[in-house]
């Protein structure tokens, strides 16, 4: 019985010291920057003002954190509307969305979005030249309609009412 007891409390002994050590290693990996997430690049978004011109795919956005390079080779911009942009347009005040991985104050873009050209200037429509003879019509907007069709109204019942000049006693 005494060895039976013994070779009990060896065995009992032996697997509290076995959890303990296996606990400790799970631990362990537990440590911060011991995770293989914390070692990946993160996908993010940024939107700023960019400082300066685009040096070739590399242009700065100003950020409250702190100014933030984009290496956008690979990537063609595009307008908010998105249709193809030129990299010229990338220039000293323009605003652009960026998304891409962040490594550091530097982003890998995937996608540039150009929101606003600095110095832009609004598109101008072209004049359009009257034909010779034609009396040029002026549109008229909703308001304007409105008060014709009022004013035909308006006509339309004083001719039934009998003229609509006289005044009622």
């Amino acid at each position: 019985m005494k060895k039976f007891s013994f070779a009990l409390m060896l065995v009992l002994s032996f697997a509290l010291i076995g959890g303990a050590q296996a606990q400790k290693k799970a631990m362990d990996s537990k440590k911060p920057g011991a995770s293989k997430m914390a070692a990946k690049a993160s996908n993010s978004s940024i939107s700023g003002i960019v400082k300066g011109a685009a040096n070739g795919k590399m242009f700065t956005v100003a950020q409250k954190k702190g100014p933030v390079s984009v290496d956008g080779t690979g990537v063609q911009p595009r307008n908010k509307a998105g249709q193809f942009a030129k990299w010229t347009d990338i220039k000293g005040g323009t605003m652009v969305t960026v998304v891409g991985k962040m490594t550091g104050t530097t982003m890998k873009a995937s996608k540039i979005t150009i929101n606003f050209v600095a110095g832009g200037k609004k598109p101008v429509a072209p004049a359009v030249k009257p034909v010779a003879g034609a009396k040029a019509e002026k549109k008229k907007g909703m308001m304007g309609k409105m008060k014709d069709k009022m004013g035909a109204m308006k006509d339309k019942m004083k001719s039934k009412m009998g003229g609509g000049d006289a005044k009622k006693p």
